[in-house]
């Protein structure tokens, strides 16, 4: 879902936070077009990257993800495990998860019906292959690692290709269904993707971007409780209480207590007032 402001096209997409700019959100939009880059590191940080919500792949479905500069197949197999492949078919080139289809813990490719295996990338089954004949040792597909982790299916990026060095870690209440997800929305913002885990330790924007919009007494106030490292490692924690002005008045009974767990680039928000996962029977 995107949102009501977000635009395509011409313009660039929509940077969130910038609406109320008006007119020199189109200067804004320029200068990000023109903006120069200078010297880049890797286009990537190495690291665990959210592909698609568990829920959005379900038994036997086939999903297209473009991500990383990469586009991936995401299936799950007849056994309920999920897989990411390279989208593309060795073969000719052909889209596979445009098409495509699940066999027991194979995708098959929609053009000539070639089957690889989820677990390693390997095709099994050529249909048109004479009897007696297996398919070439090089008729392979690349298998990205990948997990589902807080119901979200995840794959390892890594600028060398050198295997996962540590693995995302979990949230209790998430993965024993203690908490359940309340809904989500989806921005397409004009930023590199670090900057969104980067932003989320800046306290001091809060007010100046997070405001009420058009109300003139309402008024968000963000006070910073703790931030630092956590005792495991890739984990940094951050607490926040969010209090909501009215008109000079300041109404505690609605204080939201924000508990944020920022995992390299993933980062999980556990609210204790309001939470964007709550108790599955509240």
């Amino acid at each position: 879902m995107l949102s009501d402001n977000s635009r395509v096209g011409s313009q660039g997409l929509y940077s969130v936070g910038f609406s109320h700019l008006k007119k020199n959100g189109e200067v804004l939009q320029a200068s990000l077009r023109t903006r120069h880059l200078g010297k880049l590191p890797p286009v990537f940080p190495n690291g665990w990257y959210s592909l698609a919500a568990s829920g959005q792949v379900p038994v036997g479905k086939v999903l297209l993800v473009a991500a990383l500069g990469e586009n991936f197949a995401v299936f799950r197999d007849s056994e309920g495990r999920v897989h990411v492949l390279d989208a593309y078919c060795p073969h000719l080139g052909a889209n596979m998860a445009v098409g495509g289809h699940v066999e027991g813990d194979c995708l098959v490719c929609p053009f000539h019906g070639w089957q690889f295996r989820g677990s390693d990338g390997v095709c099994v089954f050529i249909p048109y292959l004479k009897s007696g004949k297996t398919p070439p040792e090089q008729a392979r597909v690349k298998v990205w690692p990948s997990c589902e982790r807080n119901d979200a299916v995840m794959v390892w990026y890594h600028a060398e290709g050198e295997a996962p060095s540590w693995e995302p870690p979990a949230v209790a209440e998430v993965e024993d269904r203690r908490w359940s997800s309340q809904g989500s929305a989806t921005h397409h913002v004009a930023c590199h993707l670090q900057e969104i885990a980067e932003n989320g330790a800046d306290i001091a924007h809060f007010f100046w971007i997070h405001g009420p919009g058009e109300v003139p007494f309402l008024r968000h106030d963000w006070e910073l409780q703790n931030w630092g490292s956590h005792p495991e490692p890739h984990l940094n924690s951050l607490q926040i209480v969010h209090r909501l002005v009215v008109g000079g008045w300041h109404l505690s009974f609605i204080n939201v207590d924000v508990d944020i767990l920022q995992v390299l680039l993933l980062l999980h928000c556990l609210m204790v007032s309001s939470n964007l996962f709550v108790p599955s029977d509240a």
